[in-house]
């Protein structure tokens, strides 16, 4: 509370003057909502870029697989149409290395595709983190 005095000076209460250290600063009023729609619309981002990190990540395992198929095939075919067994023998190690050899290539792509869909992601999630310390400090958004 103040009180104007007779030389118009202001007297402030203790209380007063103790609650004006808590003071929050003045912003606009529509900063509270806009800034809400720039972080809804960066975690939405993120998420599509997550999601199409996922769908990559299922069709590079479903081409995997659809290799691997091949391959059995192939290793099947090999070891039944040999005239040895030795031949057959060394058709299905070989083209059991070739397989795990491609499996483990095709595991470095997967991962390689995750870390870059989340990379990706927190990009987004970062820069509006950024973007929303900026606008509190300027107090606009």
């Amino acid at each position: 509370m103040t009180k104007e005095t007779a030389d118009q000076t202001t007297v402030t209460s203790p209380f007063d003057a103790f609650a004006s250290l808590f003071k929050m600063p003045e912003i606009e009023g529509d900063f509270g909502l806009d800034g809400m729609n720039k972080s809804m619309g960066a975690a939405s981002e993120a998420g599509r870029i997550l999601f199409d990190g996922a769908k990559a990540v299922m069709a590079k395992n479903i081409d995997i697989a659809r290799e691997n198929v091949q391959e059995v095939v192939d290793l099947a075919t090999g070891a039944v149409t040999n005239k040895t067994p030795e031949a057959s023998f060394q058709t299905v190690s070989d083209l059991t290395a070739k397989m795990a050899q491609r499996n483990m290539a095709g595991m470095r792509e997967v991962a390689d595709l995750m870390i870059d869909a989340n990379q990706k992601a927190v990009t987004v999630m970062q820069e509006r983190y950024a973007g929303a310390l900026d606008e509190m400090s300027k107090g606009t958004s």
